[in-house]
This record gives structure tokens, sequence and C-alpha cells, in this order.
């Protein structure tokens, strides 16, 4: 009885607060629309919480949005993401950050000032004060400030988010050398053919191919295929045309291999039957090498040379017409890169898809490429056929593919 006792006790208290502060709330409503009305009072509530918490808030979000950039920098990197990184910090400040920032700060400077000048009033009666001279002290010192909340909170909010997105865009382009520019790529990608995109890592690669599966939204231009403007299609059944082997695999690691390999097939419009998709994945694990064996397995149990070829049987598993290579072989050795190469070249040629593949790796692009793209600044330096690639008269193209540190393409030492 005496826990139930308790917890009745706790209850009750729970709702008498709960009921104290809905009291409060009405009061303040009632006060707020009936005179008399204190326009001095509001003035400097207007001050003391909107102007006067300007630093703190400016400093706080300024801080706060070059460590997110630095933050999301050191993560994307991995996976060549660099280009989002404003995209996400500006998406952190404004639906998160910012408004909790905000809140924090108000609280801890100013609802900590107003209850302790209250309190000192109470104890030194000058609360009682109010009373006699016919001033409800609600509305004299609760309203003004309650009104002066409302109004400028959201103000300091967008402050605070303007703020803290430049700090990470100062960040990104100061510290990290975030290049900013707007790219200019004018490519195609006949079908059936292989194309690879070369260059140094933050010269656009990655951003090419996410803005192709609308990863990132370009700026200006248009994107088409088949003469189709990518983004005038049913996104479903535009994303069913592509397949993509992303750098490290992006195997979901709380599914089987075989689900990984079936994930598109067990969903939206390309679903099939469970064990039809099943099925399908144990045949496209054949194709790359695995066993069977293989499908059950959980991703953290297989070597870092099979990782990358379940990546490559979930990218062919719904037979797309095109498909996109990441960085196909990095982290991989020499042996188990070329293995990688030659599964790509000889799968896309029985498969007859057309496909766009970005790497660093010269002997990926010996092995792959139909036609070679050089990008660099944002812009395609050289485009022609693989046989064409020594010998062509590029100075970009040769100090990148022979690995010359002397050259135009500026190496950091």
């Amino acid at each position: 009885m005496s826990l139930l006792a308790a917890l009745g006790r706790s209850v009750l208290a729970l709702l008498a607060a709960i009921g104290r502060v809905a009291l409060f709330a009405g009061a303040t409503l009632s006060h707020l629309i009936r005179p008399p009305f204190y326009p001095r009072e509001f003035g400097l509530a207007l001050l003391n919480i909107g102007w006067l918490s300007l630093p703190v808030v400016g400093l706080t979000a300024l801080f706060t949005g070059g460590a997110l950039a630095l933050q999301i920098y050191a993560g994307g990197a991995r996976f060549n993401a660099e280009a989002v990184v404003p995209q996400i910090v500006a998406i952190g400040m404004v639906r998160e950050l910012g408004p909790v920032l905000v809140g924090l700060m108000i609280a801890a400077r100013v609802t900590s000032s107003i209850a302790a000048e209250i309190a000192t009033m109470k104890v030194t009666e000058q609360i009682d004060a109010l009373v006699t001279l016919s001033t409800h002290p609600m509305k004299y010192l609760t309203v003004p400030r309650v009104l002066a909340a409302t109004l400028e909170v959201p103000l300091l909010v967008g402050v605070g988010d303007i703020i803290g997105i430049f700090g990470g865009y100062a960040v990104a382009t100061g510290t990290l050398g975030f290049n900013a520019a707007t790219y200019g790529v004018n490519l195609d990608a006949a079908k059936g053919t292989a194309l690879v995109i070369i260059g140094g890592s933050g010269t656009g690669k990655s951003v090419a191919i996410k803005s192709v599966l609308g990863l990132i939204t370009p700026d200006q231009g248009t994107i088409t295929v088949d003469g189709t403007d990518v983004t005038k299609t049913a996104r479903d059944a535009f994303l069913a045309r592509f397949g993509m082997l992303f750098q490290g695999a992006a195997l979901f690691a709380s599914l089987p291999v075989w689900q990984n390999v079936a994930f598109r097939l067990l969903r939206g419009s390309l679903a099939k039957p469970r064990d039809e998709a099943r099925a399908i994945a144990i045949e496209k694990l054949r194709r790359v090498g695995l066993t069977p064996a293989v499908a059950d397995r959980l991703p953290a149990e297989l070597s870092g040379g099979m990782q990358p070829r379940v990546g490559l049987a979930r990218a062919i598993a719904a037979e797309p017409e095109i498909i996109f290579f990441d960085e196909p072989t990095t982290g991989l050795d020499p042996i188990m890169a070329g293995v990688i190469n030659d599964l790509i070249r000889e799968i896309v040629t029985e498969m007859g898809a057309t496909t766009m593949t970005i790497t660093h790796d010269m002997s990926s692009v010996r092995t792959i490429a139909d036609t070679v793209a050089m990008l660099h600044g944002g812009k395609i330096r050289w485009t022609g056929p693989v046989a064409e690639m020594d010998s062509a008269d590029d100075p970009y193209l040769q100090q990148f593919i022979h690995g010359r540190a002397e050259g135009p393409i500026e190496a950091v030492r």
C-alpha cells in the first residue's frame, strides 16, 4: 500500500502542478486583453529579451554552425559527400539546433533573471507595494514579458539560424577549402556505353551522379534521360531504371545479405513474392562469385572483398538500364580491385546497360571505360575514348593520369 500511496501522491502533485500552470496561463491571457496596459514595461522587456540576447545567441549560433560543418565534413568525406555539407548545416540549424539553442539561451539568460527579480521583489515586499498601489503584479510584471517573449523568440530563432549557417559557410570555405562555385558540366552518355568520370577529390564527380538521381538539386541547367527531363518524370518509375554501387557498398547492417540484394524487389513498383525475390538475389550473388551460403549472413560478417560484390549484386538485381558506380574499388587491395573491375565489365557487357563510374583508380578506368571525362574545378576539361586518353594533349588530364605533382592542378604539400 505504501508504494501505491507514494504513486498516488506523485500523480496528485503532477496534476496540481499542471493545474497551476494552466491557471497561470489563463490569468496571463486574461490580463493581456484587458486595460490598463504598460507600454514602458513592454518596451523594457523587448530590450531585455530581444536586443540584449543577440550577442549570446549570435555567438552560440556562430560557433555551433562552424562545429556542425566540421563534424559533417569529417563524416561525409568518407563517402565523397562533402558537397552536401552546406545543405545539412542549413537543415540542421533551421529544423533543430536554431530553435533549441535560442530556447536554451533565453531560458538561461532571461528566464532566470526574471525569476530572480520577481523573487527579490516578493522578499522585499515590492509585490505587496504594487497591490497597495492598485497595480496587479501579474499585469505589471508578467504580461509585458510574456508578450515580448512571444514576439521576439521567433525573430531570435531566425537570426540564430542565419548566423549559424554563416558560421558553417565560413568554416567550410575558410578552413575546409569547400568550393562553392557553380558547376558547369555538359556531358553526354550514349546508350549502352561505359562513361568514367575522373578527377581529384572535391571536383564535382559525386555531385554529377547525385544530381542525376535527385539526391542534389542543381541550381540551373537540365538533366535528361532518353530526352526526358528527369524532374518531370514519376520518381519511382524513374529510379526503377537505375542501379547503383555505392562507395563502401552502403549495405544495410540490420538486413541479411539476400535482403540487401533484393531490397528493391521486395517493395515498390518492382515488388515480387518473397521467395522469388530471394531466388533472384541468390542468382545475382552467384553471378558476382558468391555462394548461396552467404545469403543469410549479415554485412558485418563479410570480408572487405565480399561487401563490394554484394553491392554489385544489389545494383544489378532489378536488371536496370543504367548503373552508377561510385569509387567501386576504394579501400581494396590491387588484386581484389582488379577482380571487381573485371566483374563490372563482364556484367555490364552482358546486360547491355549504360554505366557511369566515378573513380580515382586509373586501373579501373582502363578496365571499365569506353569513354573518359576529366572533371576539374566543376568543369569538363577533356572527354574522349579511353584509347585516346594517353595521347591527349590536355595538361589537366596528363597530370592526373600520370600522378604528377607539377601541373595546372595545384597539389597541397
